[in-house]
């Protein structure tokens, strides 16, 4: 499944420009000052690639019309989205007892939300509503970008937090680590 629509959620979406790469490269224009604007700068080459981004694939109106239709309603049995649940699953099932069960739920709620909404769209779609599927296409869109965001974060836990795991105490659902020594206890040690 080609990500575009799910990485434009966000990028070039007048609803929440702050959350999007826009707000981050106008900040790093401001860096530079008036000389953001300026070729010499690289922000200046950034700022133009985010803004032909949010149009080159076609509209965040287009693409969000893309995911839902194309790459999750009328996808054969809907292959897209179970991979996608899959792979989301395995990376919850690889974060129990490394990560935090607060973010652990988080990701296993969204997907829960996600899939009810999917299974929404389809009943929508099955019953000749194609009105409702289209106007719950962006928001959809946005979710599912906020969604995949929140399951890449817990998959960068699953491999970051055994990395670290030897360097500090990591306490895991209120209960510490065995073999990995107390904070102060490496502070008194050498």
């Amino acid at each position: 499944m080609k990500i575009a629509p799910v990485a434009s959620g966000m990028s070039g979406n007048s609803d929440y420009p702050e959350n999007g790469v826009e707000a981050i490269l106008a900040e790093a224009i401001q860096v530079y000052g008036g000389c953001g604007y300026c070729q010499e700068y690289p922000v200046e080459q950034y700022a133009r690639d985010v803004k032909v981004f949010s149009v080159y694939e076609g509209a965040n109106g287009i693409q969000s019309l893309d995911l839902v239709i194309c790459k999750l309603l009328m996808n054969k049995d809907m292959r897209n989205f179970t991979v996608f649940k899959n792979r989301a699953a395995a990376t919850v099932a690889k974060a129990k007892g490394l990560v935090d069960n607060r973010y652990i739920a988080l990701v296993e709620r969204g997907i829960a939300k996600v899939a009810e909404l999917v299974n929404m769209m389809d009943s929508h779609l099955m019953n000749k509503r194609i009105g409702q599927v289209l106007a719950v296409a962006t928001p959809f869109q946005q979710a599912m970008h906020m969604m995949v965001l929140a399951w890449l974060h817990l998959e960068s836990l699953t491999i970051s937090v055994p990395r670290a795991g030897d360097r500090r105490n990591r306490p895991v659902d209120g209960k510490t680590v065995p073999g990995v020594s107390p904070p102060d206890a490496r502070r008194h040690s050498h």
